[in-house]
């Protein structure tokens, strides 16, 4: 087996409040919209994360998806604007969202799961 060709990634940090230690505790999806609950285990604040307008997800332990560190270690919410699960989704013949539907790709990273979200708009974050 041949080793994997590095992409370069792209990363913006969305405007969200701090979360010091960030871990997903809770994915809830159903076809109106996808939550995500993420909880600062330093502070014990949790965060509410709502997407509509979803095409998919994908959720994998963050050893599964080393090409995001170190640009997505930091913060906990980024859009990827390059070289993310959207771009290796266009490079399969079956994946027609390429060419008709305009969707974003946003990755929300926790100690030990993170997520991969592609969908039509950005998210909303709220308090629980």
């Amino acid at each position: 087996m041949s080793a994997p060709t590095t992409t370069y990634l792209r990363a913006e940090a969305l405007a969200v409040d701090a979360c010091e230690h960030p871990e997903v505790t809770d994915v809830t999806y159903n076809l109106a919209s996808l939550r995500i609950t993420v909880k600062d285990l330093h502070s014990g604040a949790e965060r509410l994360v709502e997407f509509v307008e979803v095409e998919g997800l994908r959720m994998l332990d963050n050893g599964d998806l080393l090409e995001f560190w170190p640009i997505c270690s930091t913060l906990w919410l980024y859009q990827i604007t390059e070289g993310g699960w959207l771009e290796q989704e266009c490079l399969r013949p079956g994946f027609t969202a390429r060419e008709t539907k305009n969707v974003m790709e946003f990755f929300v990273r926790g100690e030990n799961v993170c997520v991969s979200v592609l969908a039509w708009s950005a998210p909303v974050v709220t308090l629980k």
